[in-house]
């Protein structure tokens, strides 16, 4: 890995000296780490060349992670070498080089070893019977019950020889496939087979530069109760008595429940903290390493409790706690990276990580990934892994929860882009330190009293309210953490009326409508109400603690309670002790609060950054941003890392009297406004004997005006005002100069409210003129003695250039031993038929495809197929040579010439290959299906795939194609191949010949322009275009290239009088070309290997489990120009 400078050691780095020296190219530590996909046969030469194209696009890192697919063999001496290999070639690179700890996941099975010693290391779960009772293995029985004198409120275990008078048994079954993660035993074992075999082969020689060991969705029960060999003796320990007494009180709502349970899930959880987080922290720590990765299950209540407890107390021993998110969307609300979020900061870890884009699809943008990476990060990650980047993309690996962020995409040249955003974000989020001064209780342990067997109905309600309360605070702009009461246990005090965890002090402690409180947390919060914080505290209030019954802390939880359920309650009682470092008013002076406008503040080197964003798709055109520190505001500009000033006014009396006579309208209470006049008065007193004592007004704070585009955000950075700097004795708008101590990194451009102003005109103006003509047109507008020439482009385009086209074919007859052919069916469903004859038969599969275009011309064309050389293939009734092959898009995508050999009308593809099945394979295929671990790392030799024609054609669908929700462009087929398109319209491009496009291509038409009448000309896309990325180029000079909102740019300096050559590049994705085309969606948010078949699977947890996914249509997503660019003209 990068050897570390300014402090930094194996990925955790201290602080460096000055963070602004580096963010314009920031270190190796800050940027992503991708979890790297080792899912084929490994070849040292291919794992150079893909480690050296991460270095090209801005990586930092990698994971090297096994995973389904791999087929050399795991830990094995190629594995090892192989990991030695790109220890070698990331120190060479200066990138880091990270353990991922399983073959697949979950994390602790050791590809099976660990629970290949026996039951003793195996998974358990309890299982609750009433009479009568189904046959079971003696030994698996725990205890046998009889109801008390109350029936079924009261259960007593049986003494040995009492089992006839039964009504209750509870005993456990067994998952052989996964580890007793409660066991210290069982997981020391996962330890010895992982983490010492890697450390015996690289410690010596690469200790001091290997990063660490990623840990991934380690678990304990997943829906069920845990139950261990160990859990027994710990439970008496902790809680007296035996375990086995309360068992029916899990699943039954007994005598003693809440008492019972709270004291089974504490156990369970401190076990499962113990055993598996803190042994794995404490051996990465004692070799400077850090320990990483994420629990499972982490973002409801309902499911945190029977997968890991509770997944803050799991975090405080990971060096790099971390979280994951998978789908194409943020959340609803901020929970899951909250949770790690604050831990980091209580307890002083630096970095947070967060594994994210899984599941997200082949068509994510950069803008897609630019807003959930941004809604993450402004709740407190401030590490990127991306989930993932294959190797290969052979078989099913091209299904494994897509999107392969990697090589394989169109847009991978200008991946460096994204790259280098979020490693600068990362450096300023990392350095910086968190500011929330509000504390909101994480309510698991009340999760814990209500989880009824697998029954968790009852804990819905408060998982609700709480994810409200955190939406509400959100809403506000009041930052804040979360607080685990295993946390709290251990690092919590109160002083001079804060209550402090670990490294953090807050003034306000907000109690969610909860059901019990953990005894310290109990203490302390008297403690803290004592000192005179500020305690809020919603109903239903916890009336118990540890479970038990507590009328005194009942009393104290009464007394403090707020009547009121709502979010201008929360906010006036909150405000009595913290409020938002910043307010954001709308252009009319309007409150604005959503979901998704967040921020985030940060002190950092002497200043303050107020990290503000939009991970919504809401557009602002002008926002008041009101900041209550008075400063030096600057904008930093995280695509370049140039500094910008920007044109700020500083709030005095007036707009401070305005805000606060509007929080006193909120109380509706006069008796409560009188505090406010009094403020006042107060203040005004002040402003009174600084004027006669001849002193300047102190501005209370500052405002700015910004507009706030769609995944749009802005880092403000506020420094010290200099002793010598005036202040602004009226209202008045000051420019002020840009912090001096950078000033390598300062734009001579001031960011102005009137530029802003114009900019927000235009794109008000551009969406209410969507409708377009198609030809060039110009819309004159007066304004300020100065006239605004609008062009809308014409619609017609040259096309110039494009990669070469492709179509997927998906369909095929099968003959199985040279039997009778089947109907066309989708390929997809060909190898379940094969693996059924549990031996090896000669398969054959014959492929159709139409030709309408002249065959006479010499053209390039492509089989591109995995495997070629496996098989034999003839086209049209004539053998095709595979030799001297190369690839297209992924190493496993060979490409066969076929130039010249298609014929005009209906062409025939067949390919013939042993298929080799057996009953190993079949076995495999079982374990797969009876617990994931076995799946996540499924290794089947022989796949069989859809093929692609690739080659200089265009393709025509035989039917219409109609518009679906999410850009999705729907078509029945037949495709036919046809002449490539040399002209195209504005508009879906999936329709002009390119349905199965993956590629690039480039559009062109000339402007007329008299630049002598010209003050300046600015390019506005009316609509996002439907591209990954778009490149403006005029007159052959690149201008911009269009990953994200704002799609903008000044075109000034480019275009000349008389004729322009206008061209635009639009990159797509590989969506179109690997699907999926058939799902009954059309385009899907989070996407799995089950999204391309006929069952719902785990992503498709909304579908009714009958549902027949695979739909016969094909469905894309659109590619082209959503709308006519335009070109306004400022003309004097």
């Amino acid at each position: 890995m990068a050897r570390m400078t300014n402090g930094e050691t194996n990925g955790v780095t201290d602080r460096i000296l000055n963070p602004w020296d580096t963010l314009k190219n920031p270190p190796a530590a800050y940027r992503s780490v991708p979890l790297w996909s080792w899912n084929d046969l490994l070849e040292k030469k291919e794992l150079e060349r893909q480690i050296e194209e991460m270095h090209r696009a801005g990586i930092g890192g990698f994971f090297m992670h096994a995973r389904g697919g791999l087929q050399t063999p795991y830990m094995g001496e190629e594995w090892m070498e192989a990991i030695r290999t790109l220890i070698e070639k990331s120190r060479e690179l200066g990138m880091s080089a990270w353990f991922y700890d399983e073959n697949g996941w979950p994390s602790g099975f050791a590809d099976g070893k660990v629970p290949a010693k026996g039951l003793d290391y195996q998974q358990k779960r309890l299982v609750c019977e009433q009479a009568p009772f189904q046959d079971v293995p003696a030994e698996r029985i725990i205890g046998w019950y009889a109801a008390g004198a109350e029936g079924g409120a009261d259960y007593r275990l049986l003494p040995p020889g009492e089992e006839a008078r039964a009504d209750l048994r509870i005993c456990y079954d067994v998952n052989p496939y996964y580890t007793d993660t409660l066991s210290s035993m069982a997981v020391k074992e996962f330890i010895n087979t992982t983490y010492e075999r890697y450390w015996k082969q690289f410690g010596e020689e690469y200790g001091g530069e290997l990063s660490g060991v990623f840990t991934d969705e380690p678990q304990f029960g997943r829906g069920g109760l845990p139950w261990s060999f160990e859990l027994e003796g710990m439970f008496t320990r902790r809680h007296g008595g035996s375990v086995k007494e309360v068992l029916p009180a899990l699943f039954l709502d007994t005598v003693g429940a809440s008492r019972a349970r709270y004291a089974y899930w504490e156990t369970v959880t401190f076990m499962f903290t113990q055993a598996y987080a803190k042994q794995i922290g404490d051996w990465c720590a004692g070799r400077g390493w850090s320990a990483t990765g994420h629990v499972v299950d982490e973002q409801e209540l309902m499911h945190q409790v029977t997968s890991v407890g509770d997944p803050m107390a799991f975090y405080e021993h990971l060096q790099i706690p971390g979280c994951d998110w998978l789908g194409r969307f943020v959340g609803s609300d901020a929970m899951v990276p909250k949770q790690v979020s604050s831990v980091a900061r209580q307890l002083g870890k630096k970095r947070a990580i967060t594994e994210s884009f899984g599941c997200s699809g082949w068509n994510v943008s950069f803008a897609d990934l630019k807003r959930i990476g941004e809604w993450q990060f402004v709740h407190g990650i401030n590490l990127m892994c991306q989930h993932l980047q294959g190797y290969s993309l052979r078989g099913l690996r091209k299904r494994d929860y897509p999107p392969s962020l990697f090589y394989q995409q169109p847009w991978w040249s200008d991946y460096k882009g994204f790259n280098d955003y979020f490693a600068r974000l990362s450096l300023l989020l990392s350095e910086g330190t968190g500011q929330a001064e509000v504390l909101l209780l994480h309510p698991v342990r009340t999760a814990w009293m209500l989880q009824r067997g697998g029954d968790y109905s009852a804990v819905i309600p408060y998982h609700e309210a709480f994810a409200q309360l955190t939406r509400w605070l959100c809403q506000s702009l009041t930052e804040h953490d979360y607080g685990s009461e295993g946390i709290i246990a251990g690092h919590g005090r109160v002083s001079g009326g804060s209550f402090i965890v670990g490294e953090a002090a807050y003034r306000v402690v907000i109690v969610p409508p909860s059901v019990t409180v953990d005894r310290r947390t109990a203490e302390l919060l008297r403690e803290f109400s004592a000192q005179g914080g500020t305690l809020i505290v919603f109903e239903p209030y916890p009336v118990l603690v540890d479970g038990q019954e507590d009328a005194e802390f009942a009393r104290f939880m009464q007394a403090a309670a707020l009547p009121e359920w709502s979010c201008e309650a929360l906010c006036r009682a909150v405000s009595a002790g913290a409020g938002p470092f910043l307010r954001i008013y709308g252009e009319n002076g309007e409150p604005v609060a959503a979901d998704t406008l967040n921020v985030r503040t940060l002190e950092l080197a002497g200043s303050i950054l107020h990290y503000v964003v939009n991970s919504g798709t809401e557009f602002y055109p002008l926002l008041n941003i009101q900041l209550t520190r008075q400063g030096i505001v600057s904008l930093v500009d995280l695509e370049t890392g140039a500094i910008h000033p920007v044109e700020q006014e500083p709030l005095e009396r007036n707009l401070m009297e305005r805000e606060l006579l509007e929080k006193g309208q909120l109380e509706r209470d006069l008796m409560e406004r009188e505090p406010l006049e009094q403020e006042l008065m107060e203040l005004e007193q002040v402003q009174v004997e600084q004027k006669q004592m001849g002193q300047q007004l102190q501005p209370q704070g500052v405002r700015l005006q910004l507009p706030l585009h769609p995944g749009q955000s802005y880092m403000l950075k506020v420094d010290p005002i200099p002793a010598s700097a005036p202040f602004a004795g009226d209202s008045k708008a000051v420019a002020f100069e840009g912090p001096g101590e950078d000033s390598e990194n300062q734009d001579a451009v001031t960011v102005r409210p009137a530029d802003i102003r114009e900019h927000a005109d235009i794109r008000a103006a551009a969406a209410v003129k969507l409708g377009h003509t198609g030809e060039e047109r110009s819309v004159r507008e007066q304004s300020d003695h100065q006239e605004r020439l609008q062009i809308v482009l014409a619609a017609d385009w040259e096309v110039v250039h494009a990669d070469l086209n492709s179509l997927t074919l998906d369909n095929a007859r099968l003959r199985v031993d040279g039997g009778e052919w089947s109907e066309p069916q989708p390929v997809i469903f060909i190898q379940e038929q094969l693996l059924a004859y549990g031996r090896t038969v000669t398969a054959e599969l014959e492929f159709a495809f139409a030709v309408s275009f002249d065959t006479a011309r010499q053209r390039e064309m492509y089989l591109v197929i995995e495997r070629p050389e496996e098989l034999e293939i003839e086209l049209n009734g004539a053998r095709v040579e595979t030799a001297g092959s190369g690839w297209w898009r992924d190493i496993s995508f060979r490409t066969v010439d076929i130039s010249g050999l298609a014929a005009a009308g209906r062409n025939t593809l067949v390919l013939r290959m042993e298929f080799r099945g057996s009953q190993e394979i079949s076995e495999r295929l079982a374990r797969a299906r009876a617990f994931e671990a076995e799946g996540n790392k499924l290794t089947i030799d022989q796949e069989l795939e859809s093929i692609y024609l690739l080659g200089d054609f265009g393709v025509q669908s035989g039917s219409e194609f109609t518009d679906g929700e999410r850009r999705a462009v729907f078509t029945e087929g037949p495709f036919q191949l046809m002449e490539p398109a040399r002209h195209v319209q504005t508009g879906d491009l999936t329709r002009q010949g390119f349905p199965f496009f993956s590629g690039s291509l480039r559009l062109r038409q000339t402007l007329a322009f008299d630049a002598a009448q010209a003050l300046g000309a600015q390019w506005f896309f009316q609509a996002p275009p439907d591209a990954i990325v778009t490149k403006l180029f005029i007159n052959g000079v690149e201008v911009h290239s269009f990953l994200w909102e704002p799609y903008h740019a000044d075109i000034s300096s480019f275009l000349h009088s008389g004729s322009n050559v206008i061209e635009l590049e639009l990159t797509g994705s590989c969506r179109n070309l690997l699907g999926p085309h058939h799902h009954i969606k059309g385009e899907v948010y989070k996407v799995g290997p089950d999204s391309y078949k006929d069952k719902p699977g785990w992503t498709d947890k909304d579908l009714d489990k009958d549902t027949h996914v695979y739909q016969t249509r094909y469905a894309f997503v659109k590619f082209g120009l959503a709308a006519p660019p335009l070109i306004y003209v400022e003309q004097a």
